[in-house]
C-alpha cells in the first residue's frame, strides 16, 4: 500500500548508548515511522546503512506493506 510518509526516527543506539548490532555485529538502525494512512500510530522496522530507508523524508509516498 502507498501512503505519505508524515515522521521518521532512526535510532542508532539503546537506552544504554550501544550501537545496534545484528548477530553479525553489523551496525543497523531502528526506524520509527508515522504515515497518512495509520494515523498517530507509528511503524517500526529496522535498516542497514545501504537501505532505501536512509533516503525517505517526510512527504514522500512510500510503500509499506
Amino acid at each position: 500500500m502507498k501512503t505519505i510518509l508524515k515522521d521518521i526516527v532512526f535510532y542508532e543506539a539503546n537506552k544504554d548508548g550501544q550501537p545496534y548490532l545484528d548477530k553479525d555485529q553489523r551496525p543497523y538502525s531502528r526506524v520509527r515511522i508515522k504515515t497518512e494512512e495509520h494515523g498517530k500510530e507509528p511503524l517500526s522496522g529496522f535498516a542497514y546503512q545501504n537501505s532505501i530507508i536512509r533516503k525517505w523524508r517526510v512527504g514522500d509516498e512510500i510503500e509499506v506493506d
